[in-house]
Order: structure tokens, then C-alpha cells, then sequence
């Protein structure tokens, strides 16, 4: 049995074409203000893995009891 070429749905139809997506440009922003986003994004990563490994750690002992 041959497959043949089937008509494609409605939907596949109604399907909005995709588009591609631009890069940002770094021209807009200062490097000194791109750093002090990515290092207070970086602290606040660690201190909310801090408090979560502290819970953890809490729990784990409480655990024991």
C-alpha cells in the first residue's frame, strides 16, 4: 500500500509561521550595569540555595527524632 500525498489539515493551515527570533543587541545597555544585574541575580541564587540546603539540613536532624 503507497503512501500518498495527503492535503494537510485546516489547522496545520491555520498555523502562524514561525518566526526567527533576534538576537539582542548589547549596544543598548553598559557593561557595568549587565554586570551588577548578573551579580545580584548570582547572589540571590545563592542565597536562596543557602536557605534551601539549610532547610534540608534542619529537617534531615529533625528527621532523627
Amino acid at each position: 500500500m503507497a503512501m500518498s500525498n495527503r492535503p494537510r489539515s485546516t489547522r496545520a493551515k491555520r498555523r502562524a509561521p514561525i518566526r526567527n527570533i533576534k538576537q539582542s543587541d548589547p549596544a543598548g545597555m553598559d557593561f557595568s550595569m549587565e554586570y551588577k544585574y548578573i551579580r545580584h541575580d548570582l547572589i540571590r541564587i545563592l542565597v536562596i540555595g543557602g536557605g534551601l540546603i539549610a532547610i534540608m539540613i534542619v529537617l534531615a536532624v529533625l528527621n532523627v527524632f
